[in-house]
């Protein structure tokens, strides 16, 4: 299993506890800054690309993605540490999702609360937000073509829901973590042609995004029955009684 941490980078950035300690995963820092990010961890791949997330991502990821086998895309106010995104890993690789992200802790700046930590197991949502989500090698190559959209990536979630058939979408929620800044507040916000809600209802009228948006979706009994006598997610393969 080989996996990819890719994130933009900028000033502020607070993903020093990222690699501090043996990481199963390499790390891609794609530098949004003018002048270069003096205080960046080291990395196994570092660009300087001035933009936004996912348009750098566009860019970066085609030469790489049939090099790697899972994807994770944080931005760079997510804090975490080495050993839970490893497990984070891990995780997603056992479980039943092509498209999912951790829990948001309870003190995390958020848009929607179905997606902060609730128990430790998993679950089925209609929708994860683009602050963080894992990709299975086959999302990220059906979901590329999405990342140049539009300047804010408001929608983007909406419409992968929709690319996806909305199936394999979900929360991991025995790891969580602290979204450390608030929604839309960051200074790329302020470089934007056109107003956020204005790119995400041009997403929704162009994918046809059917509600409901951001919920919890129902599993059949036997994954919820697993997940509560287990506490961890079900591996992929093994039969349902």
């Amino acid at each position: 299993m080989k996996c990819l941490v890719a994130a933009p980078i900028g000033h502020d950035h607070v993903i020093q506890d990222w690699v501090q300690g043996e990481a199963h995963f390499d790390l891609a820092l794609l530098d949004y800054t003018a002048e270069g990010v003096a205080n960046r961890p080291a990395s196994t791949y570092h660009q300087h690309l001035r933009g936004f997330k996912w348009h750098m991502l566009a860019d970066f990821l085609p030469e790489l993605i049939d090099q790697y086998d899972y994807f994770w895309f944080p931005d760079d106010d997510i804090v975490t540490t080495t050993a839970d995104i490893n497990q984070l890993f891990e995780l997603f690789a056992q479980g039943p999702f092509v498209l999912a992200q951790p829990a948001l802790t309870h003190n995390s700046h958020h848009s929607w609360r179905v997606l902060l930590q609730k128990g430790k197991g998993y679950r089925r949502v209609s929708h994860v937000e683009v602050m963080c989500p894992l990709m299975t090698r086959d999302t990220v190559k059906k979901l590329l073509s999405t990342f140049k959209e539009n300047q804010s990536s408001w929608g983007y979630d909406l419409a992968w829901t929709e690319l996806l058939g909305r199936k394999g979408i979900g929360v991991l929620d025995q790891i969580a973590v602290w979204h450390s800044k608030p929604v839309g507040g960051r200074s790329l916000y302020k470089l934007l042609k056109t107003p956020a809600q204005q790119e995400c209802d041009e997403m929704i009228a162009k994918y046809h995004c059917k509600k409901p948006y951001f919920k919890e979706m129902p599993y059949p009994f036997a994954s919820w029955w697993y997940t509560l006598k287990y506490g961890k997610i079900k591996p992929k393969n093994t039969a349902e009684n």
